[in-house]
């Protein structure tokens, strides 16, 4: 599988809630760095209005795309044995953790699949500030075992943008890991919100739907990968005068 690979000067773009090859390809010729993949509860009647996948069309789609675009899946779960049987059926390239896990329990997950990347979301919650934020970032990085950490807002995949202003302190702070950001992201905003935070990458879903169920706007992705990637490019002493 190809891994995911986070460079110094080059924004990462990933591209999440891809359900077919046709829009996984999208992402690839329009330059994506990686896709992500949402997983229904096993066994449960997935809503025909969202983005999840059963485990056997994503282990599909990662079979298909793998080799050639970093898959990653988005795990809720926090049960290792659980976690574990999702990876090895699916094989991506990395796991997203989207709750809560200590760090034993993250040191016992790597234990388990030492070849896995994984990237943990925190969320910028209505309420809660920086030093907030930061002190939760600097927990998890004790662990030693994150590759990244992804900042999202509230409700993940609500197309609601989250106090751009709190992930800059946390990019500013700056943590020895990549710091991706999330949340309400799309073609028109994105270059405001890496030129304001300045993370390492950016990572947009819902606002790069079509009306149809399931699909990407190749349109959308396009003009949101270009946005990013020129807004990316700005000189060091513009894009990077903030950070510590």
């Amino acid at each position: 599988m190809k891994r995911l690979i986070f460079r110094a000067d080059r924004l990462f773009i990933k591209i999440c809630g891809v359900c077919s090859t046709d829009d996984a390809e999208t992402c690839l010729a329009a330059g994506a760095d990686a896709i992500g993949m949402l997983l229904g509860k096993r066994g449960a009647v997935i809503d025909p209005q969202s983005d999840q996948l059963t485990l056997e069309e994503a282990a599909a789609l990662s079979r298909t795309i793998s080799e050639r675009l970093p898959s990653v899946i988005l795990i809720h779960s926090t049960n290792i044995d659980t976690v574990s049987d999702i990876y090895e059926a699916i094989r991506p390239s990395a796991l997203q953790l989207q709750s809560d896990f200590s760090n034993d329990e993250l040191r016992a997950l790597k234990a388990r699949l030492p070849d896995v990347q994984l990237i943990k979301t925190l969320y910028v919650t209505p309420g809660k500030d920086a030093p907030a934020v930061i002190a939760d970032v600097s927990k998890y990085l004790q662990s030693e075992m994150l590759d990244a950490i992804n900042l999202d807002s509230a409700r993940g995949g609500s197309g609601e943008a989250h106090d751009w202003n709190v992930s800059k302190a946390v990019v500013a702070s700056a943590p020895p890991i990549p710091i991706l950001l999330a949340g309400g992201l799309n073609p028109a905003n994105v270059a405001a919100a890496i030129l304001t935070v300045k993370p390492d990458g950016v990572d947009a879903m819902s606002a790069l739907n079509t009306a149809i169920r399931r699909k990407k706007d190749p349109q959308k992705i396009a003009d949101f990968i270009h946005a990013a990637r020129n807004a990316s490019t700005e000189p060091d002493d513009v894009r990077n005068s903030d950070r510590i």
